[in-house]
């Protein structure tokens, strides 16, 4: 089927809308899309443990620890999150969404819902060709090769999700994590996930179980708002 969507961050456009309020960009075009698969832009933001604001979600990444955008603190989410974040999603999606994004809570977390579509990470060319299954995804632009994306272990907790389409799950270029290096700060430590403790005046920390020395990560003021992170998801009618 066709439908408009934004030329600037590939929202899909409501009726008679004007300007995206997301990305700010005036034009829209009309793409043909493929309906057998359910095209989701989502941010996902989990309330933190330490400064109990909610902060945005880079990767769905079930066994990686997870780092507050407001206070710093680095964190463990259970299973149970990223399935129900997901769950929460899809159902989300299947309802009609108006207007260009719908924000709803997810017990104490949030998710905000679009209808989005697959084009070049590179060019932004919305004629590409892409293949989605089992949490590998792949998109193939004529002017700038293939792009490919990894989220099984996302698949694995929710086997109706199809693919992820984000910088963080990005396999075929090595990229920079998205807020700075986390391998280096951190407020656990970055081997064995225990809590590190910092003296007075210090930046590196040892961790006492395992004796790795980390830098550790500095306290963020609260009052910073963090940037949302939008994912492309997939979607399958059935599970795979």
């Amino acid at each position: 089927m066709k439908h408009p969507y934004c030329a600037g961050c590939a929202l899909r456009a409501p009726e008679n809308a004007s300007a995206c309020p997301v990305c700010g960009a005036r034009e829209s075009l009309t793409v043909t899309t493929d309906d057998a698969s359910l095209v989701v832009a989502a941010e996902l933001w989990f309330a933190c443990h330490s400064c109990l604001l909610r902060s945005p979600l880079d990767a769905i990444e079930p066994n990686a620890p997870v780092e507050c955008h407001r206070c710093g603190e680095r964190q463990q989410l259970p299973n149970a999150y990223y399935e129900g974040a997901l769950q929460h999603v899809h159902a989300v999606a299947l309802r009609p969404v108006t207007g260009w994004m719908t924000e709803e809570p997810f017990g104490e977390h949030l998710v905000r819902v679009g209808f989005s579509a697959v084009r070049c990470p590179t060019c932004a060319s919305f004629g590409v060709r892409w293949e989605g299954r089992k949490g590998a995804m792949s998109i193939t632009c004529g002017e700038h090769g293939t792009a490919t994306y990894d989220a099984t272990g996302a698949w694995s907790l929710y086997k109706r999700l199809a693919a992820v389409i984000t910088p963080a799950h990005r396999t075929d270029v090595r990229h920079a994590p998205a807020r700075g290096d986390r391998r280096a700060k951190a407020s656990v430590c970055p081997t064995c996930a225990a809590p590190l403790v910092r003296g007075v005046g210090q930046s590196f920390a040892t961790c006492t179980f395992c004796a790795t020395t980390s830098q550790v990560t500095p306290p963020r003021s609260r009052a910073s708002d963090p940037a949302p992170v939008r994912m492309t998801m997939l979607f399958a009618s059935e599970a795979q």
